[in-house]
């Protein structure tokens, strides 16, 4: 589910980017820096989920061999 959001604000902030030199309103000053910052928060969260659920993973793995 976190990937899912991930991607779809991925999408939205690069769709906003293509079409940014077609847009007669553009943005304002503040929304940028707030897009930048969701941007790495999103992927902040996806980098540190995937280490949590590797870490899952080799546990599993762990577990499963010993006798």
């Amino acid at each position: 589910m976190p990937i899912t959001i991930a991607n779809v604000y991925i999408g939205s902030l690069a769709a906003d980017f293509a079409t940014i030199s077609s847009r007669t309103a553009s943005r304002a000053s503040l929304e940028w820096p707030i897009y930048g910052i969701g941007f790495i928060i999103a992927i902040v969260a996806v980098i540190y989920i995937t280490l949590i659920a590797r870490k899952a993973l080799d546990s599993s793995r762990l577990k499963e061999k010993l006798p």
